[in-house]
């Protein structure tokens, strides 16, 4: 199933369907929120030799990286958020089983703890990259969860933890 243009996203879906397609746009949001958390580094250089004198010259540090990490808090949040409408759109359909949305939603949330431990953009984008397109392309497979598959969560962090430990991450 193709999703609509974005243009008539919203006049297409019903009130339930509409505080989904929200709901997911708000997480990609998020997402693209962590993601600008991780370009951090990126924008922290050595200070040019013509800088005016100042806090940030003094430190060694060019003046020019906080504005240019301030600009990508405001504005990669939205390009995220428009970039990805259809996806949401496809989330918020009425045959998308909850569980698909819950795991993106999960792994946008994600993302901004991954940002905040350790601000590495491949760390950062990993969960949503692995996790959103396999929700998206099962997301009308009924899943069949039960109380035995709690013990896969606790599995599931030792795993993570231990490949933390193996890589150079923070």
């Amino acid at each position: 199933m193709s999703a609509p243009p974005p243009a008539t996203i919203a006049r297409t879906l019903t009130d339930s369907e509409r505080g989904y397609f929200y709901a997911s746009n708000l997480a990609f949001a998020v997402f693209g929120f962590a993601a600008a958390i991780a370009t951090q580094p990126l924008w922290t250089r050595a200070a040019r030799g013509s800088q005016v004198a100042g806090y940030m010259r003094a430190q060694g540090l060019d003046a020019r990286g906080p504005f240019w990490f301030t600009v990508m808090l405001i504005v990669l949040p939205l390009i995220v958020a428009v970039a990805t409408r259809r996806v949401s759109a496809i989330l918020a359909t009425a045959e998308t089983q909850p569980w698909a949305r819950v795991t993106t939603w999960a792994a946008c949330a994600g993302s901004v703890w991954l940002a905040v431990i350790s601000p590495d953009l491949g760390y950062v984008i990993a969960p949503v990259v692995l996790f959103v397109p396999i929700a998206v392309l099962f997301r009308t497979r009924e899943a069949a969860f039960t109380t035995d598959d709690v013990v896969l969560l606790p599995a599931l962090l030792v795993v993570y933890f231990a490949l933390l430990d193996l890589t150079d991450a923070d």
